[in-house]
């Protein structure tokens, strides 16, 4: 191989190196779309820094759809999105009205978060780390959305205690108790091998012990 061959040869691969790599293709030959949820995250919280927090807000959107099946990221991104939506409001020099709206937006939010199965435990913490306004915002929606079921005391008791679909633990006190249940109608199901097994229906109303 002479030296200009050689030269030519090695400079057509360095070239093929530096090129982006081909999004993978499907069998049918279109190109599978790639969503980089770790940039997206990483510059909305650069956005958030700086206190541009629209610019955060549209970054974090797409995010939802793309976390969709992964509860930590999910999670993750909801609260950076109330976070910005809640600041963006504070920030607001149009008036108590614009201020509404960002802050109405966020708890649209919350209420979308606290939906998703995996999600209703979902709260800011630690605490200090988030404005006060949005501890208040998720206090607010939580009693709305949610009650608490509990149980004093069951014979035996030793029985099985399964409520809205959970088998709960009895705890150290010798109470059942389950909290974040979505407001409404859900089954309480006691049950002994030695009994005949009891199944009712237990209303929880929202922002109380029932």
């Amino acid at each position: 191989m002479t030296a200009p061959l050689r030269h030519t040869i090695v400079a057509l691969a360095a070239l093929a190196l530096s090129q982006p790599s081909p999004s993978p293709a499907q069998p049918d030959g279109t190109e599978v779309v790639t969503f980089d949820v770790e940039r997206h995250l990483r510059e909305a919280k650069n956005h958030m820094g700086a206190l541009r927090y629209e610019a955060a807000i549209a970054l974090l959107e797409p995010v939802l759809e793309a976390t969709r099946f992964d509860p930590d990221r999910l999670r993750e991104t909801y609260l950076l999105l109330i976070e910005a939506h809640v600041y963006r409001g504070n920030l607001t020099s149009s008036g108590a009205k614009e201020q509404q709206l960002w802050h109405e937006a966020a708890r649209g939010l919350i209420r979308e978060c606290l939906t998703v199965v995996e999600l209703r435990h979902t709260r800011p913490d630690p605490p200090e780390r988030y404005p006060s306004e949005m501890l208040e915002f998720f206090d607010e929606v939580r009693r709305q959305m949610f009650g608490t079921f509990g149980i004093a005391t069951v014979e035996p008791p030793d029985a099985e205690v399964i409520f809205a679909g959970d088998v709960l633990e009895r705890r150290e006190d010798g109470t059942w108790r389950k909290a974040d249940v979505p407001v409404g109608t859900h089954v309480l199901v006691i049950r002994h091998p030695d009994y005949q097994e009891i199944a009712e229906d237990v209303v929880i109303a929202p922002a109380t012990v029932t």
